[in-house]
């Protein structure tokens, strides 16, 4: 079996992956093909709804902290230029309504 028939049966056996390796294209742009084969393999575990639920909540929370992170580096140095930014937590913010990241399936 090919390489390439390989991934699609993959994808019919887990539909999951797709939506994993799709939420992450869209999030990594060009730095995502580097990636592709671990992301694959990874995704393999991912095999119910919830799971790429719990995923995409993980993936929401590593940019969160990278972003607290680097704000927090980075305070001083925009108060001298200026700015006065706040950060809110996200109990905090408004309700965006858009449609989720991962469409839910609908039961019944």
């Amino acid at each position: 079996m090919t390489e390439d028939a390989s991934k699609w049966f993959e994808y019919i056996r887990n539909p999951h992956i797709f939506a994993v390796k799709q939420y992450l294209i869209d999030v990594l742009k060009e730095r995502y093909g580097k990636h592709d084969d671990y992301v694959v393999r990874l995704s393999m575990a991912i095999s119910t709804a919830e799971d790429v639920k719990k995923f995409g909540e993980l993936i929401a929370d590593i940019y969160e902290s990278g972003f607290l992170r680097a704000y927090g580096e980075y305070q001083e140095e925009l108060k001298k230029l200026g700015y006065n930014l706040n950060v809110k937590p996200e109990a905090q913010k408004q309700k965006i309504d858009a449609p989720p990241i991962f469409p839910q399936e609908k039961s019944g």
